[in-house]
């Protein structure tokens, strides 16, 4: 629970951060989609953008002027994705950033519905 609570936190923090600072309402999208296919469970969050998004290896750099005391959302996503022995996936094209999770399921990791 603790895992799930701080992936989600994090995941809709920066999706409802970054889409406030869009001028244009409309654009205030986010959208997130989370299914279990195969043995898998597969969450993807995309959400509109305004700016340059820069990466710094496979993690976007923190908007923020204090950069030592911000980051570590995303970071935070990695450590628990790779407890579960998944994987993540950051993107960032044309106004739309996304973020694509896949985790194996273990039965002692997950109630069976």
């Amino acid at each position: 629970p603790f895992d799930l609570s701080t992936l989600f936190g994090n995941m809709m923090d920066n999706a409802i951060e970054s889409v406030q600072k869009i001028e244009d309402k409309e654009r205030r999208l986010i959208h997130l989609l989370i299914a279990k296919e195969r043995n898998f469970v597969r969450i993807r969050l995309e959400n509109c953008y305004e700016g340059e998004m820069i990466f710094e290896g496979n993690l976007p750099q923190t908007t923020k002027e204090e950069k030592d005391y911000h980051g570590y959302g995303l970071k935070s996503i990695h450590n628990i994705v790779n407890k579960y022995d998944g994987s993540v996936i950051i993107e960032a094209n044309n106004g739309w950033f996304e973020l694509r999770i896949l985790i194996p399921i273990r039965e002692h990791d997950f109630i069976n519905y």
